[in-house]
């Protein structure tokens, strides 16, 4: 094991050697390729995977052509085996250089420093709990602070540590310490789709953008309709006290000339246009609403035990008792009502690790993909560093799909143009006139493969025709919509990364004909129905049906087994809000 990982830091660090002096970069220190190296050895292990297949291919290339092995070669030879590789694409060797370049570029453009805090000094090693909660996200969150708040005794575990809040969008330090895989992750399938979530105190609320939808009346009907659910009904304006609009006078220049792009483009095209609401606070200066700053902080100030650092293995039944096991620990809690508030897939993969559900268990469980662009604009519509993306969206065309601005820093930028040198010029000289915009859809469907010694399974990730081609029209009212907006040209993220000088409708339609999709998500969402209806094992409330698995609950995501669309947090929150109210008037009665 040790030979294989030594191996591939010497192919990391030769790809690192090669961009670097491709792209120009002269101050790309010791320090920030220690750092590169270690956000690729937390990624996933799909993608270690892949690297090391490459690595075999490599070295199986080099002994048919007469050479020794990849290692024993000068680099100058090397380099000549790489670029044959990135020409011909041999094993998709593209994927390998993007990866390492846009690590390259996340490092060199934004590595503010944070605060990591690994101790968690208020766990008083207990082995008894009448209630634990796994996962601190925007679920968790919910439901320790009611917990406490109600005296009830709980003890909070979180896999992740306390990181404090990044003062820009999105730096590379805040990948590592916050991020699963350090963001390097990615499901399998026709179309390429890279995902992310959260490992960190606070979960999803400390990564995302913080908008805030309310809990969505179409939705609440399709979740009643396909499971039975009881006493579900929508919530008006439950989190304000952590919530508001933006104040647009409040806004920089820049994000005031993007805000009037968008509302010139939804005038001028008739479309539906919001402001959404977020997390974040405006006293003097915008301040985030993540769970650290606000409900975890209240269940702090209420006694909070919490366990940071440590992975669940597996929780079993014990008689009357939950038993928590865990990786990489010898010790074993244990406790009468057990919340999983893990996040999707994780919550599905633990209950399945534990034999509570079939591995062929899988319905609804979805991300919502996002495919981008990049508008080039008159005015200055970007700060190259950023703190937060605007509050527009376009939801004309909704439940199929919205719009809005994605993190548009010069890194992201400059990842957007890997592979097109007049691109990555364009980003040199107009960054600040540029914005990523996307489209989000509810498209496609996933589901778990389990390979043997693997802890975490592979998620497949696929769309049929039909929503390709909603995906395909969708890209192309994004285009309109900018060109519309007052965008001079537009960058499709193809992997020609083309350029389009107008709007040319058919002739962009011909061109969406051939390219290939690639996604992205940050929304993992589904994959556990709940209600009344017989086959589903959680009832109305997320409470195991089963009496052998009685005392188990469900609270998070994994219950947005519906297509939602909009950004979830304010969903998911309502949702376990709602969930443990129930739960503590049952207690309550029962006394």
């Amino acid at each position: 094991m040790k030979t294989v990982i030594q191996n591939l830091v010497f192919f990391i660090n030769d790809i690192t050697d090669i961009i670097v002096k491709k792209e120009g970069i002269k101050d790309f220190s010791r320090s920030n390729r220690r750092q590169l190296l270690a956000h690729f050895l937390k990624s996933q292990q799909l993608i270690k995977f892949f690297f090391l297949v490459h690595l075999f291919f490599l070295n199986i290339f080099s002994f048919l052509i007469g050479l020794k092995s990849l290692k024993s070669l000068s680099l100058s030879k090397r380099e000549k085996l790489y670029k044959i590789f990135e020409k011909r694409n041999l094993v998709r060797f593209k994927k390998i250089t993007e990866l390492i370049t846009a690590l390259v570029f996340l490092i060199k453009y934004n590595n503010e420093k944070l605060i990591n805090q690994k101790k968690s000094s208020s766990f008083q090693n207990k082995k008894y709990y009448d209630n634990i909660v796994i996962g601190s996200g925007p679920s968790g969150a919910v439901t320790v602070n009611n917990l406490l708040k109600n005296k009830f005794q709980t003890l909070l575990i979180e896999q992740g540590y306390k990181t404090s809040i990044p003062k820009t969008k999105h730096p590379a330090t805040e990948f590592y310490h916050k991020w699963k895989y350090s963001g390097l992750s990615g499901a399998v399938g026709k179309y390429d789709l890279q995902f992310a979530s959260a490992e960190c105190y606070g979960g999803g609320s400390e990564i995302n953008s913080g908008l805030y939808h309310e809990i969505d009346e179409l939705f609440i009907k399709k979740l009643i309709n396909k499971n039975d659910i009881k006493n579900l009904i929508k919530s008006n304006d439950e989190w304000k006290s952590i919530t508001s609009s933006d104040n647009f006078e409040a806004l920089s220049q820049r994000d005031k000339n993007l805000t009037n792009y968008f509302t010139d483009g939804s005038k001028v095209l008739g479309w539906k246009y919001e402001s959404i609401k977020k997390f974040f606070k405006t006293n003097g200066s915008a301040l985030k609403q993540s769970m650290t700053s606000t409900l975890l902080k209240e269940a702090e100030r209420s006694g909070l035990e919490l366990l940071l650092g440590h992975k669940v293995k597996k929780i079993l039944r014990d008689k009357d008792k939950w038993k928590i096991t865990f990786s990489k620990s010898p010790m074993e809690i244990s406790c009468k009502n057990l919340f999983l508030c893990c996040g999707t897939p994780y919550t599905l993969n633990l209950l399945k690790k534990s034999g509570i559900m079939s591995w062929t268990y899988n319905d609804n469980f979805h991300f919502h993909p996002m495919i981008k662009i990049v508008a080039k604009f008159p005015l200055k519509v970007n700060h190259n560093i950023n703190k937060n993306v605007i509050s527009a969206q376009i939801t004309q065309f909704y439940p199929n799909y919205l719009f809005g601005n994605a993190a548009s820093d010069i890194q992201f930028l400059k990842i957007s143009a890997i592979g097109n040198k007049l691109f990555s010029k364009d980003v040199d000289k107009n960054s600040e006139h540029m914005a990523i915009l996307h489209a989000t859809f509810t498209n496609g469907k996933c589901n778990f493969i389990k390979i043997p010694f693997i802890d975490e399974p592979i998620i497949t990730f696929k769309i049929n025709k039909e929503e390709a081609q909603t995906v395909k029209e969708g890209l192309l009212n994004l285009i309109k919509f900018a060109f519309k907006s007052g965008a001079e040209y537009v960058y499709i993220l193809d992997d020609s990364k083309t350029k389009l000088e107008s709007f040319d409708e058919e002739k962009i339609k011909n061109i969406l004909k051939k390219i290939k999709l690639s996604f992205s998500a940050v929304h993992l969402l589904g994959g556990i129905n709940f209600g009344e209806k017989k086959e589903n094992l959680f009832d109305s409330f997320g409470e195991c049906k089963i009496n052998k698995f009685k005392n188990l609950f469900v609270n998070d995501s994994s219950l947005i087994s519906e297509n939602l669309l909009k950004n979830p947090q304010g969903a998911i929150m309502s949702l376990a809000q709602r969930n443990i109210d129930h739960f503590i008037r049952e207690q309550k009665n029962d006394k």
